[in-house]
């Protein structure tokens, strides 16, 4: 005979039991609503299932199944791609408007272009009166100014570039902590589900770490039978192969470099690389660059590589690289080089000895003398020789001082306002010059350098050009940089904001659905609670009959 008192009495705790573990689901979703990386989980019920028809055949109650995880993998991949987009174009655009603001003429700071115009102004001004002592000084602050712009914006770009490339080794150091951590959790993972339970709870926290590693840098994820994560880079160089991590470093001196060393930055200072070290360790490094494959993948160490540019090969020229802070420091580092060449050689005049051995300048200043090869602009601690003897400042003479970059040090080499060379040799005699009184024919000849072209644009790919027309290709191309790298940000940050909408959708806490689960499941609990008083009833009447 069947016991049914006893059967209800367990099938009554079985329900209770059930509908405790769904609460206690619940609550903890509740409880997780604002913890980051939390995915939200669920049970399901399922008929306990063994009953004969000897037994009665009326099933046995409810019993709870396995833990789940609402994941979807596809939109956790789409969520890491789309951060790891919005931090790299994110950390281009913060850098490079701050380069953007050294041409912005609502600025207090001077710019590059506004002190060619004042300067070449300055210049016909004392055309008027060439014997002004205040019309000299005026020229002669007007042409400190242009070299201290030129100095001055070329070093903030430098400067930036310095930091972009300072930053890469904290942020590299940040991705191996957060490496370690996962790989960590892998084996963590990999032990507790080998008995068959979920690790829900180190999934969630893998999950957020890889998150944290894709605003850092942008990897591919799969996930292996064991339940741990193989993380490699883009293009198959695995960074984690379970409890298996390889650190990336940043070094100056990688085993690739020939022997002059890494190419320098714009600062002259070594460029930095992103390399994975395969020799074993006390061996003599073998590196491999990883630089351009991390710039690719994005992240804010594909933003800062990206912003700070690549120079590989053997090049010594910190202007042979790419990127938008070279492109620019290029162009302004051509203008200096025009005005050291191109102006100082009209500076000094035509040869007052042709033909003749010696070279001389036909220019005359208020006291009679003569511009040397390099008679107006100079540069600043560094003094520099015609080479090739030839009276005319040129890139010859410029390649032999061994400088590296001359915009950050170009500065003037008239002193006093009597110094300027106003006029020209009117004795038409070679070699004797004879100044005339109000003579102007100097400032003359470099006025007509204001439309003037010459070879500007970058130092690699020069173009002919006025100092206005390559003044204005240099804003017009950083200008397209920045609003590229603007577009793009808002473009990642719209994406991410979709991707993480739909993650949240299918894996986020949902307060009125727990709250609607919690009082249906509770309402359960409590009807269940009312069939073990029933059965308790039950039971006493048939012993009180007996």
């Amino acid at each position: 005979m069947v016991n049914y008192g006893a059967k209800i009495l367990n099938t009554a705790s079985g329900a209770l039991s059930a509908h405790q573990a769904l609460i206690s689901v619940l609550s903890n979703n509740i409880a997780n609503v604002n913890t980051p990386g939390y995915v939200r989980r669920s049970v399901s019920l399922e008929t306990r299932a063994g009953i004969s028809r000897e037994s009665g055949g009326f099933g046995s109650g409810v019993q709870v199944g396995e833990l789940q995880r609402s994941v979807d993998t596809y939109l956790e991949k789409l969520v890491r791609e789309a951060e790891a987009d919005k931090y790299s174009f994110g950390t281009q655009e913060e850098l490079l408007k701050r380069v953007d603001s050294l041409f912005d003429l609502t600025g207090g700071q001077a710019t590059i272009g506004g002190a060619f115009t004042e300067f070449f102004t300055a210049i016909s001004d004392l055309r008027a009166n060439p014997s002004s002592i205040e019309l000299r000084s005026g020229l002669l602050n007007k042409a400190e100014a242009l070299a201290a712009s030129i100095r001055d914006t070329y070093g903030e770009i430098a400067s930036v570039q310095d930091e972009a490339d300072s930053r890469l080794t904290g942020e590299v150091e940040q991705v191996n902590t957060i490496l370690d951590d996962i790989a960590r959790l892998n084996g963590a993972i990999t032990q507790q589900e080998r008995g068959g339970n979920t690790a829900a709870d180190f999934r969630d926290q893998r999950e957020e770490l890889l998150r944290q590693l894709s605003q850092k840098v942008g990897v591919s994820v799969v996930e292996q039978s064991d339940g741990s994560s193989y993380v490699t880079l883009p293009g198959g160089f695995p960074l984690i192969s379970n409890t298996t991590v390889r650190h990336l470093s940043v070094t100056q001196g990688p085993s690739f470099a020939g022997p002059a060393g890494v190419p320098p930055l714009l600062s002259g200072r070594p460029t930095s690389y992103v390399v994975f070290n395969y020799a074993p360790q006390g061996a003599t490094s073998q590196d491999i660059d990883l630089s351009e494959t991390i710039r690719s993948v994005g992240g804010t160490l594909g933003g800062l590589l990206a912003v700070r540019g690549l120079n590989g090969g053997t090049s010594t020229s910190p202007f042979s690289g790419d990127g938008p802070l070279v492109g620019l420091g290029s162009r302004i580092e051509s203008i200096a080089r025009t005005l050291l060449t191109s102006f100082n050689a009209a500076y000094r005049g035509q040869d007052e000895n042709p033909g003749l051995s010696g070279v001389q300048g036909s220019a005359l200043d208020l006291d009679g003398n003569t511009p040397g090869v390099f008679g107006f602009f100079s540069l600043e601690g560094i003094t520099l020789t015609d080479s090739d003897a030839d009276g005319v400042a040129s890139s010859t003479d410029l390649t032999a001082s061994g400088v590296v970059s001359f915009a950050d040090k170009i500065s003037l080499a008239v002193t006093s306002p009597r110094g300027i060379a106003a006029a020209r040799d009117v004795n038409p005699n070679p070699g004797t010059l004879t100044l005339a009184t109000g003579n102007a024919d100097n400032l003359v000849a470099l006025s007509a350098l204001r439309t003037t072209s010459f070879a500007l644009g970058t130092v690699q790919s020069p173009s002919q050009m006025t100092f206005e027309d390559g003044y204005q290709e240099m804003l017009t191309y950083f200008g397209g940089e920045v609003s590229s790298a603007q577009f793009a940000s808002k473009g990642a940050e719209s994406r991410f904001i979709v991707a993480k909408q739909r993650l949240d959708q299918k894996s986020g806490v949902n307060l009125d659905e727990e709250f609607t689960q919690l009082i249906k499941f509770q309402q359960a609990y409590q009807a269940s609670s009312r069939l073990v008083k029933t059965a308790t009833e039950m039971l006493d009447t048939v012993i009180g009959l007996l």
